[in-house]
This record gives structure tokens, C-alpha cells and sequence, in this order.
């Protein structure tokens, strides 16, 4: 089964768990902590890359006023 659900969701889903006791739910939560790894370094490095491209280039000289 492939389940798709928000981060938010997936925390609630995790701190669902965690109220468990930790031998039965372990290795569970290892395992979505672990597919979800790769998924938020993929959305992390989209925002950054969105980020880049609205900033201002860091060499950007100030526009000049027309008295100067």
C-alpha cells in the first residue's frame, strides 16, 4: 500500500505512535522517518532553489536617484 499524507499529517501520525509503547513501535517509526528522509531533503532543496530565484543577486548595486 502507498499511503500520501501531508508532513503535518505524517507528524501526527508519528506522535500517534510514539504514545505506544516503544517495542511495538520502534521499528515503525524508523522505517517512516527513513522514507520520509529523501522526500523533505527533495522539498527542502525546491524551496531553497524558489528562494534563489526571487532574491536579489548578492552584487546588485542600489539603483541611482536622478541628483546624484
Amino acid at each position: 500500500m502507498i499511503f500520501n499524507v501531508t508532513t503535518e499529517e505524517a507528524n501526527v501520525l508519528i506522535a500517534g505512535l510514539a504514545e505506544l509503547p516503544f517495542k511495538v513501535t520502534a521499528g515503525l517509526i524508523a522505517k517512516l522517518q527513513q522514507q520520509a528522509a529523501p522526500q523533505l531533503a527533495e522539498e527542502a532543496a525546491a524551496n531553497e532553489a524558489a528562494q534563489v530565484q526571487t532574491a536579489e543577486p548578492a552584487n546588485a548595486e542600489p539603483a541611482q536617484t536622478q541628483g546624484e
